[in-house]
């Protein structure tokens, strides 16, 4: 096996909330994240030689050198397997909105992640790829699973959460794009006037109440 084809799904925040921030400057979440139908389609190739990461991609402003996440979740996948010479050329077709919190890009990385695993026959316990994946791209390690998880830490302990109910979900995206960092260093937290209710998030969800759901959502970004 030399090429494998995924589709990378974006999610959506059902509820967001900043509950602190350690040492080292990460704001600390309490998270509902949510998978969703969208996706974005990955295909990864390995090749013969040792030329490296190459990726294309439909869009034009997408970077496809090393500031591409793919490109980065490359590297780090080779670096755990300790494998010193590749040459694999990565595909995106995106879909996704850029800039828009779906989490395109940790999907993607995610996708490639787990693409590089079959076409080199390696696997890893998963405390051993978290943290590695999450220093990349704090919600990388949830699009390994995808469905509801409560989000917690940075984004990266995960806890299984009720499965939402079968719904429609209108996704709308502005012309404008923002930058999920640059957002983050510009939080004041003590600025937040309306933090969602993600006890609530979870409870609507268990209960299948889109209604209580739609009440006790929020995103403080």
């Amino acid at each position: 096996m030399n090429i494998v084809t995924l589709r990378a799904y974006a999610k959506i925040n059902l509820s967001l909330d900043v509950v602190g921030r350690r040492e080292d400057g990460y704001h600390l979440l309490e998270s509902v994240f949510q998978g969703v139908s969208l996706y974005d389609g990955v295909r990864v190739r390995r090749e013969n030689g040792g030329g490296g990461i190459r990726i294309r991609c439909n869009l034009p402003y997408i970077p496809t050198d090393g500031r591409n996440i793919v490109y980065k979740v490359a590297e780090a996948f080779f670096k755990l397997a300790g494998i010193r010479q590749y040459q694999l050329t990565i595909e995106l077709h995106k879909t996704i909105p850029s800039g828009a919190g779906f989490g395109g890009g940790s999907a993607d990385g995610a996708a490639v992640f787990s693409a590089l695993c079959r076409l080199y026959r390696v696997s890893f316990p998963i405390s051993k790829a978290i943290p590695v994946l999450s220093a990349i791209g704090a919600d990388i390690p949830f699009f390994l699973y995808s469905g509801t998880m409560l989000a917690t830490g940075i984004g990266e302990i995960l806890t299984p959460a009720p499965a939402l109910k079968n719904c429609v979900i209108v996704l709308a995206k502005p012309r404008a794009s923002v930058s999920t960092k640059i957002i983050f260093q510009k939080l004041g937290e003590a600025g937040i006037a309306n933090h969602p209710d993600t006890p609530g998030v979870l409870t609507a969800l268990q209960a299948g109440n889109l209604r209580a759901l739609g009440q006790a959502a929020g995103n403080v970004l």
